[in-house]
């Protein structure tokens, strides 16, 4: 059975003869084993993971997945997990350096940056001082937070907003929207949550009402914009993750949407969370004098 866990000081032979097998550096693995994750098959050490943590940025490295168990996502789920463990150590920025991974990573929201972006803590150890080859690209991920949504959030969110009504590919609307209008948003019924990272807002989600009618007071409707320049680092997805269960706790059952059918990443974004493309309103309204179809997707709730 799949189990993935902190290291322990029990697990640092295990862990360094994995990493050997791995063909991966050993220097520094004990210094930081607290910060190692590993996954675990009938107690055998099948992956790992660690974090050099440098006050608010921290280094990956040590990901290494045995060769028997690859191409079973068990690197993204450990991954994930380390990911979300530099989140509660209030980390706001992960880096990585990789010579034969790079698409890998970007898959996972990583993205090429340079090395003045590192501090000089993080420049002294064991990776970037010769561990790795000069040629290995320095990829980063900023950690997401994902929170209720609060007034003074309402500018950004209105910025963010009206980029979708000028792009055509979300909403119906034309007109953009002012502060005031979205603070008629709030309502403690309907959650509504955003994506921080830094102390900027990158993105909304947010429930509101589908009928009236009180035999529909369980299902609600939701959208969901992320900023612009910011898309295709999967804050939608984080977006997701922590609105579904929101919307159980409130006591929705069902949640649905409307997509354009050209909206591609809005439906890929629904099926990875297992919404069910229930069929298509054809020339549901105009825009910008176009008749435009939508896709209708639901996703029953636990």
């Amino acid at each position: 059975m799949l189990l993935i866990r902190p290291a322990t000081p029990q697990d640092l032979t295990p862990v360094l003869e994995h990493l050997r097998v791995a063909k991966l550096v050993l220097a520094g693995v004990e210094e930081h084993l607290e910060h190692f994750w590993i996954a675990t098959n009938n107690e055998t050490i099948i992956a790992t993971a660690g974090l050099e943590v440098y006050g608010q940025q921290a280094l990956l490295r040590s990901v290494a997945v045995n060769a028997a168990y690859q191409h079973q996502g068990i690197g993204k789920k450990i991954i994930a997990t380390i990911l979300e463990y530099a989140k509660n150590l209030e980390i706001e920025q992960v880096f990585l350096l990789t010579e034969t991974a790079e698409l890998y990573f970007q898959n996972l929201g990583f993205r090429q940056t340079t090395r003045d972006t590192v501090t000089e803590s993080m420049l002294s150890s064991v990776e970037f001082l010769g561990a790795c080859s000069d040629s290995a690209v320095l990829m980063t991920r900023a950690l997401l937070k994902i929170r209720a949504a609060q007034p003074s959030d309402v500018t950004r969110v209105t910025e963010i907003y009206n980029q979708g009504i000028a792009d055509r590919i979300a909403t119906f609307e034309t007109e953009p929207r002012n502060s005031t209008d979205i603070l008629g948003w709030f309502d403690p019924k309907y959650p509504f949550l955003v994506a921080e990272r830094n102390n900027v807002v990158q993105g909304f989600i947010r429930a509101s009402s589908y009928r009236s009618r009180e035999c529909y007071a369980g299902i609600a409707e939701y959208s969901v914009y992320v900023a612009r320049d910011l898309q295709g680092q999967r804050i939608g997805d984080a977006l997701l993750t922590a609105f579904l269960p929101a919307l159980t706790a409130a006591g929705f059952w069902k949640v649905l949407s409307r997509i354009f059918p050209e909206n591609t990443a809005s439906r890929k974004l629904c099926a990875r969370h297992h919404f069910r493309e229930v069929g298509i309103y054809q020339k549901h309204a105009m825009l910008d004098g176009i008749w435009r179809d939508c896709v209708i997707v639901e996703k029953i709730l636990e």
